[in-house]
């Protein structure tokens, strides 16, 4: 299936948040878009629409193909809903190990953390302590607000400063 128009336009922007809010902070990060993640071993894998290692940032850095068991999962993974719901991709992201999934959905972003096998709704993320859902949502809403998408990332990432402490 071809993704729409709405649908990359929001894994972006999460993603360009997320992007702008570590380049800020100096939080390390290795990005991995939608890279196809697999277990021969549990016949399972899936593609997220953006992730991201964090912890692990470092230990991926310079890697050229991710080997599942070999090397560490993402911790943090994106699911955009626009047509289907992530739902039943939550299984298949907990057999990979994944300690994090933010789901967007009609308007709506939730975290969820993996415990148990099973994903819960958190109020702030395992990726990032400080954040919770709110100011992304809010900065979603008000993207079609700015001229373009770099004034909108100038403004997010001003108020991460004013909110985080960034860079001096």
């Amino acid at each position: 299936m071809v993704p729409s128009t709405e649908h990359e336009r929001f894994k972006a922007r999460i993603g360009r948040l997320i992007e702008a809010m570590t380049c800020e902070l100096e939080i390390p990060i290795t990005s991995g878009g939608s890279t196809t993640f697999k277990s021969k071993l549990l016949k399972k894998g899936l593609e997220p629409d953006e992730c991201y290692w964090v912890a692990h940032a470092r230990a991926v850095w310079k890697l050229t193909d991710f080997v599942f068991g070999r090397d560490p999962a993402p911790d943090l993974a994106i699911e955009v809903e626009v047509t289907e719901t992530a739902v039943r991709r939550l299984g298949i992201y907990a057999s990979l190990g994944i300690p994090e999934v933010w789901r967007w959905r009609k308007g709506k972003l939730v975290f969820l953390e993996l415990a148990d096998g099973e994903y819960d709704e958190i109020g702030k993320s395992r990726a990032f302590p400080f954040l919770t859902p709110e100011p992304i949502v809010r900065f979603i809403a008000e993207a079609n607000k700015a001229p373009d998408e770099t004034a909108w990332i100038r403004k997010f990432t001003a108020w991460v400063r004013a909110e985080f402490g960034g860079k001096k």
